[in-house]
């Protein structure tokens, strides 16, 4: 879709800076992983450098610095604070033409309550046309915005998967197969964030790809809607897997014409 010609999505004037904080956050975690290894190899000049320009990078971020005071305000529970900060949260994504939810947060789908801890994220649909037909077809996902709001890759919480329609896999896996299950695709109309801290979350790959995070909500029985959910910190692993993942999805729509028997497990877990 012509980002400058989008008449009734969410997507603003500033909807390249999507893939310009994409491009900061990577540089982020590239400068964290060589500061860790400066410090164990002690070479501490190399990792004053990295730190500088690790705090630089992050000064030029318009999200983190929010994200931060939000949750200082949940862990001190003052919880006007939060909401005030939540709400300046959602004006600067929502004026950024910024997805809702972030890589690693874990969401609730909508439709069939199953979990799932977000991956990647596109400003718009890139599954093509049979895919969304047989999602629609089997009545697995319901699109009323259209396919010009942001779109999630999501692996489910293992024990959800019999909650989760085959038909939103983003590509063909035997039924009977030991590898993990592949990831879903779903609109942001059809997630919510999960509150659940106790609940946590459960995947194969989760470990490999994600650092463990903390909880920042407001506590059971307040209605005041902060936080940021539970989230999940993205290792290094997880930029690698997402090219396997392109990859595998490339296969499928490519295969689907051809066969629909063909799988594309294989491409993302060799």
């Amino acid at each position: 879709a012509d980002l400058n010609n989008v008449e009734n999505g969410w997507i603003s004037a500033y909807a390249p800076h999507h893939e310009k904080l994409k491009q900061l956050e990577h540089e982020v975690e590239r400068c964290e992983y060589l500061l860790e290894n400066a410090l164990a190899a002690e070479r501490f000049e190399e990792a004053d450098g990295l730190q500088a320009r690790i705090e630089r990078l992050r000064d030029t971020h318009p999200i983190w610095h929010l994200e931060e005071q939000l949750s200082e305000a949940v862990v001190a529970e003052d919880f006007e604070a939060a909401k005030r900060v939540h709400s300046r949260l959602e004006d600067t994504r929502w004026n950024l033409g910024l997805p809702k939810y972030l890589v690693g947060q874990v969401l609730v789908n909508e439709q069939t309550d199953f979990r799932c801890v977000v991956t990647s994220v596109d400003i718009s649909c890139e599954m093509d046309e049979n895919w969304l037909k047989q999602c629609e077809y089997a009545n697995a996902l319901r699109v009323s915005k259209g396919l010009d709001q942001p779109w999630y890759t999501c692996l489910v919480d293992a024990r959800d998967n019999d909650l989760t329609p085959r038909e939103l896999y983003t590509w063909q896996q035997n039924r009977y197969s030991q590898s993990p299950r592949p990831p879903v695709y779903l609109p942001e109309e059809a997630l919510s964030l999960c509150h659940n801290a106790e609940a946590g979350f459960e995947h194969p790959l989760a470990h490999t790809l994600f650092e463990a995070g903390g909880m920042q909500h407001a506590p059971a029985g307040t209605s005041v809607p902060v936080g940021l959910g539970l989230r999940f910190k993205p290792t290094l692993k997880l930029r690698l897997w997402q090219r396997k993942t392109l990859r595998a999805v490339s296969v499928r729509q490519g295969a689907q014409t051809k066969s629909p028997s063909v799988r594309s497990e294989d491409t993302v877990n060799s």
